[in-house]
């Protein structure tokens, strides 16, 4: 019987209670746009979700992909269960629609 060998998704993963901690220390605001993210969304509509116009949407979204101390983490928490979700192979549920995979 073959093995299937699954990408390593280790990386960017947290503990359940690290997740916890780090989501206490975020404004509603932040934790609208990762909910964005968690959604499927591009960064910048989860940023214009989150309530930021069309001219910050890009440069908060840029900032909390790549500098923030507790957002960084929890977004690259966030897409790798994204990445998890795409391994069955299945049609996603919003396919067709304005979203990321």
């Amino acid at each position: 019987m073959a093995r299937t060998l699954l990408p390593d998704l280790d990386d960017g993963l947290l503990p359940d209670d690290r997740v916890m901690d780090l989501i206490a220390t975020l404004s509603p605001v932040q934790q609208l746009f990762l909910a964005g993210l968690g959604r499927g969304l591009p960064p910048e509509a989860a940023a214009r979700r989150a309530g930021w116009g069309d001219e910050d949407a890009e440069r908060i979204a840029a900032a909390y992909m790549t500098d923030h101390p507790a957002m960084r983490p929890l977004v690259e928490h966030i897409l790798r269960l994204r990445e998890l979700a795409l391994l069955d192979a299945e049609e996603p549920v919003f396919a067709g629609t304005d979203t990321v995979q």
